[in-house]
């Protein structure tokens, strides 16, 4: 979106070479997936976390987790990808675009099977 307006990253760091910026995304800004909309709930099933919880209640029916899993994960990789993107800029003076999809944080994410979540 901020590229159809021209205020991608390609155009800012154009004018600021030391500019960090975070795109998170449901699936990765380019791909096959990548225009498909997403929110919580549809990265929770699509990365198998809905399954893995049935498997642990030992139900047959979808679990309802409280809170936004992806939403999170995604937001504190964000963060973290961010500040290893400014340390690396004092080093070189150069900034990054950090291009992080939901998806991707989840599947980072295999030690969820010890989490009861419902």
């Amino acid at each position: 979106m901020l590229d159809r307006a021209g205020l991608g990253y390609r155009e800012l760091a154009a004018a600021n070479g030391r500019l960090v910026m975070l795109s998170i995304s449901g699936f990765g800004q380019r791909g096959p997936e990548s225009g498909r909309m997403a929110f919580a709930p549809v990265i929770h099933a699509e990365s198998g976390l809905l399954s893995r919880q049935a498997e642990m209640d030992r139900s047959a029916h979808v679990p309802d987790i409280a809170f936004s899993v992806g939403d999170v994960l995604a937001s504190v990789h964000g963060a973290v990808a961010v500040l290893a993107a400014i340390h690396a800029r004092r080093r070189t003076g150069r900034g990054q675009h950090i291009d992080l999809s939901m998806l991707e944080a989840m599947g980072r994410q295999r030690r969820l099977r010890a989490l009861r979540l419902g």
